[in-house]
């Protein structure tokens, strides 16, 4: 079932196709910064853990790779793989689509980032703000329509859409 990301965000997935490594791999970095700074209370406090520890090391190495620096191979291997222990963690169900975004971007030089990998990263950086707001799951055969307006009546997701259009178009300049 497609998101409000899926249906709002075509023409910006097109202009990333079109963007150089390097403005991709700044707007991924950009929209994870932003998203780890809006993160509700409850969600951020989640992050006062070990979990923070990693989402700390994991954005300071996309930081490392977006200003030209490599990174420790062993060091992108520790990290992907203490991420996804934790986007399968239970205690941290609201932010495992956080976790799944820094994975995709982790170890990436700005020379390497994909259109495909930007845009996945992006859309797991909505996935996360829509699940923080703890919208009912879709039930089946539950129209799109109805888990779409949803996330249209929801202030959050609105403003995370909004957000990284204009990351999007800052990105293209």
């Amino acid at each position: 079932m497609r998101t409000l990301w899926d249906r709002e965000m075509q023409a910006e997935v097109e202009s990333i196709e079109s963007m150089a490594s390097p403005a991709r791999l700044e707007l991924a970095r950009r929209v994870i910064a932003w998203t780890v700074s809006v993160l509700p209370v409850e969600s951020a406090a989640l992050l006062d853990s070990d979990a923070g520890e990693w989402v700390r090391s994991a954005v300071r190495m996309i930081d490392a790779a977006a200003e030209g620096l490599e990174v420790s191979e062993d060091d992108v291997d520790e990290i992907e793989d203490e991420l996804l222990e934790l986007a399968d963690d239970m205690d941290y169900v609201p932010l495992w689509q956080l976790f799944n975004g820094l994975v995709y971007a982790v170890g990436v030089s700005s020379t390497e980032m994909g259109g495909q990998t930007t845009v996945e990263i992006l859309s797991a950086c909505y996935d996360v703000v829509r699940d923080c707001e703890d919208l009912p799951e879709s039930v089946e055969p539950e129209a799109e329509e109805v888990v779409l307006a949803r996330e249209m009546a929801n202030d959050r997701c609105r403003a995370a859409i909004e957000r990284q259009r204009a990351f999007v178009r800052e990105a293209g300049v």
